[in-house]
């Protein structure tokens, strides 16, 4: 019998003949191989289609289909706050309801960012004083069409969740009522 070193022996009890040694690091390294790919695919599939926008570049490239949306009845107001003050006691129902949803969508989608006054931990700025300013905070005058566009295209890291045209509508009269004390103009 030939002298084996010891190495080769323990290797040999462990993992059998070098065949089947083969057969073993070869499932092995194509497990590595093929959970790498997986990785790489699911890393994909969650990240989604990135190419470097943000949130906001992305809403704006797609303007038109913003730009249909009928923000203002009369030019300078919006349509559903127009409608409820010349419905009677309908319109205050749909106006009721209306600060009612701006509220809950407020609280769902914005109170995260913009609770309260503005402290040293505060994310967004402070909306409690919204009307009372000349401006929004990205330069544009303080009106409720101009409020509602922010709120659908944001400036910065806002929104955090893209509301609908009419949730933007309904949050705004809300914002107006709670800052100025009456939800038109």
């Amino acid at each position: 019998m030939a002298y084996q070193p010891k190495q080769n022996r323990n290797v040999r009890t462990v993992l059998g003949e070098p065949r089947v040694q083969l057969v073993v690091y070869t499932v092995w390294f194509s497990g590595i191989i093929i959970g790498a790919i997986l990785l790489f695919f699911l890393g994909f599939l969650v990240a989604g289609d990135y190419n470097g926008r943000t949130q906001q570049t992305a809403r704006e490239a797609a303007g038109p289909a913003y730009a249909k949306i009928p923000l203002t009845a009369d030019g300078t107001k919006i349509a559903y706050v127009e409608a409820w003050k010349t419905q009677g006691a309908q319109g205050e129902e749909a106006l009721k309801s209306a600060l009612a949803q701006g509220q809950a969508n407020f609280n769902r989608i914005c109170v995260g960012c913009h609770y309260g006054p503005p402290t040293i931990t505060s994310i967004g700025a402070w909306l409690g004083d919204l009307y009372q300013t000349a401006t929004l905070y990205n330069g544009t005058p303080v009106n409720d069409a101009n409020v509602v566009k922010f709120i659908l295209l944001g400036h910065g890291n806002m929104p955090s969740g893209i509301p609908l045209p009419q949730q933007a509508v309904n949050i705004m009269l809300y914002l107006k009522q709670q800052t100025s004390g009456t939800p038109t103009k």
